[in-house]
């Protein structure tokens, strides 16, 4: 009896529990209720198409034509988000409510937002031009080894392609609309795109694309793949506030190709042979021991990749900076690093970066304003001699992978020994190697001070004054070692030389300079009458550089001493080069504005450019542009409201592209041999 009554409790126990999980459904649909209610703007009015969205779920939805909505909620904590563009989002505690009455006030933060643009800005609204801008707030929260990476679909027109992914290069390709490199602009002078890859995106404030004619046309002879500007950040009116951000990351491979095994290669090597009418190469004993793994050292089944490449590699960056100020004086200081690491299991290829900046703001009077705008790259790169894709005269990391076979081993019994693959390729495990092949190293140094000055002149005419002087020192050494590697027989564990990883042994150095000193001249001036807004805007610029290249190497060292003057004059040699440039512009802007409604911007610039022979040096490059804010017209304005900015705008402008190389109008000789002198 008691065993009987034993089995019904356990049964009852058991029913209960698997009963449980659709028990507590029940109640929880039970206490599932919903909610519902009506989302109006500032006036009162119904808003349709507004989000409503339960908070920490993806569960929502949006409004009718007259602002109405139900959603079903299940949680007294539960707390709905209403957002809707144009207008600032909300969130609402939904308690034991079941009608809800939310309004939503518009964004004016969005309307009134100001966008850099050629030598200025202007409030987005307002713009004629065809402008897109990137919220630099949105750039810090993944690390990225250059900004080009970070900026990868973050707006419209822009096209950017990863090149390669090697450490300390990152090479991207960018265009606009499908053009060609565009200018890079930082902080208002013109800057290579290294120098905009390198940025620490912590240090941007403001991020700007311009890419039609009638907004790039202010810079000339150099906008015709369109304008990306860059402005980095300021002190402001504040105590002084410490920000630190740190990421860490992983890099892999997107896409792994699937080798074939070393029975399957066997097996088509023997079919190939087949076809052109020759004997195999592998009998079936063979290729039953490259399937059985039973004869590891004369039939191994090496996978390159995995022995040559690793699954991630990490990235990271910290940075830390201090903003603040006072009305008299204001600061921004920022320092930041970056470090990357390769894919290869060896561990020698690694970048890093250093990032430091000031600005300083300080009222010298009260007319007369003075800033200083510091910064500093340091760029320092090693890795070996062979990297992943291709350099000049040596064959790649990858391209060695694909080629290499799996019926060799990635090593021999005596590790001092580089394996070849039957007298063809080296194992690419071996080349990753700085001690094996040599390597390539690289710092930069970035140096860039600016310095400027405002003065408000009479009827209200703001006079400024920048200069910059900006220098790029650039050291790079390379090293190829002579190192022997070899055939190994397993049976009379012999060792054949069959070539050298370098041959001769080769070092390598060279040196670059660059140094630009630039000037700009401003005078703005804009005044409201009434319901008419004007702005008006002349610059004049100077730009001027010059660079320095030296080269020189050496062959054949008889010993491992990483100088130049450690190896032989025999086969000595050295080259260099240098270069300047310059260029002069006016540029002029006048933007008219009635009532915010009726809009209309001309631009020109003469510009000088030192690709082209005086006669034709100069250009003009005009544009102009007009908008008609039809949202701001009363037939619209206070019947549509959910149209909070709706435009439509023309433009004409004018745009040149000189980076053909400078001086290339001047009738030039070279000097080569064999030559003759005095007849032989």
């Amino acid at each position: 009896m008691k065993t009987k009554l034993a089995l019904i409790v356990r049964g009852l126990l058991l029913l209960l529990w698997c009963l449980g999980p659709l028990v507590g459904k029940a109640q929880t649909n039970a206490t599932e209720r919903q909610v519902s209610g009506t989302v109006r703007d500032e006036k009162g009015e119904g808003l349709p198409g507004v989000s409503v969205v339960l908070k920490g779920t993806q569960k929502g939805t949006t409004t009718n034509t007259e602002g109405k909505f139900t959603v079903p909620v299940s949680n007294e904590n539960a707390v709905l988000i209403f957002s809707f563009v144009g207008y600032e989002s909300k969130e609402v505690a939904v308690g034991n409510q079941t009608a809800l009455e939310v309004s939503l006030p518009t964004d004016n933060k969005s309307l009134e937002e100001v966008v850099v643009v050629g030598y200025g800005t202007q409030k987005k609204v307002n713009l004629t031009g065809s402008v897109s801008t990137i919220d630099a707030t949105e750039l810090v929260k993944v690390p990225m080894p250059s900004l080009a990476q970070q900026i990868m679909g973050r707006t419209s027109g822009i096209f950017i392609k990863n090149v390669n992914g090697q450490p300390g290069e990152n090479k991207t390709s960018i265009n606009i609309r499908g053009f060609g490199t565009p200018l890079f602009v930082i902080d208002g002078l013109p800057a290579t795109q290294n120098d905009f890859n390198q940025i620490d995106p912590n240090e941007i404030e403001n991020f700007s694309i311009l890419k039609d004619a009638a907004s790039a046309a202010v810079y000339g002879a150099r906008a015709g793949n369109g304008v990306v500007l860059i402005t980095t950040k300021k002190g402001g009116l504040s105590k002084a506030q410490i920000s630190y951000n740190a990421n860490y990351g992983l890099q892999n491979f997107s896409i792994i190709p699937k080798f074939v095994n070393a029975e399957q290669y066997a097996r088509m090597e023997n079919m190939a042979r087949y076809n052109e009418g020759l004997d195999p190469v592998w009998t079936k004993d063979d290729l039953q021991k490259f399937a059985d793994g039973s004869d590891q050292q004369k039939h191994p089944d090496t996978d390159w990749w995995k022995e040559t490449l690793r699954k991630t590699a990490p990235l990271i960056q910290h940075n830390l900076n201090v903003r603040g100020g006072t009305e008299s004086i204001r600061y921004f200081v920022s320092g930041g690093y970056l470090t990357q690491q390769g894919l290869e299991r060896s561990g020698d290829t690694k970048s890093d970066r250093y990032n430091l900046r000031s600005s300083i703001d300080v009222n010298v009077t009260k007319k007369l304003t003075m800033g200083v705008n510091l910064s500093m790259i340091y760029q320092n790169y090693i890795g070996s001699l062979i990297q992943l894709e291709r350099t000049r005269d040596l064959t790649g990391i990858m391209s060695r992978i694909f080629r290499s076979k799996p019926f060799f081993p990635a090593q021999y019994p005596d590790p001092t020994k580089l394996p070849t693959m039957g007298g063809g390729d080296d194992a690419p495990t071996a080349l990753t190697e700085i001690d094996n092949v040599g390597y390539k190293q690289s710092n930069k140094l970035t140096g860039d001070a600016k310095l400027n000055f405002t003065y408000q002149l009479p009827f209200g005419i703001q006079a400024r004054a920048n200069y910059r002087f900006y220098r790029l020192t650039d050291e790079y050494k390379e090293k190829r070692k002579k190192t022997p590697t070899y055939n190994y027989n397993f049976d009379t564990d012999q060792y054949t030389l069959v070539r050298y990883t370098s041959d001769p042994s080769r070092l390598l150095e060279r040196r670059s300079v660059e140094s630009n000193l630039d000037q700009q001249y401003f005078l703005t001036w804009n005044k409201t009458f009434g319901k008419h807004y004007i702005d008006a805007l002349l610059v004049h610029e100077i730009l001027s550089g010059n660079s320095n290249y030296i080269e020189a190497s050496r062959q054949r060292y008889d010993f491992d001493i990483d100088y130049l003057f450690a190896g032989p004059d025999l086969d000595k040699n050295n080259t260099g080069s240098a270069s300047q440039t310059g260029r002069k512009g006016w540029i002029s802007r006048l933007n008219y504005d009635y009532q915010g409604k009726y809009l209309v911007e001309v631009n020109g610039r003469l510009d000088a450019s030192p690709s082209f022979p005086k006669e034709t040096r100069w250009g003009f490059f005009p544009s102009a542009s007009v908008g008609w804010r039809i949202s701001e017209e009363d037939f619209i304005k206070n019947k549509l409201d959910f149209l909070t900015n709706l435009k439509l705008r023309a433009s004409y402008g004018k745009l040149g592209y000189d980076n053909i190389g400078n001086f290339q109008y001047l009738p030039t000789y070279s000097i080569t041999s064999p030559y003759i002198f005095d007849g032989t």
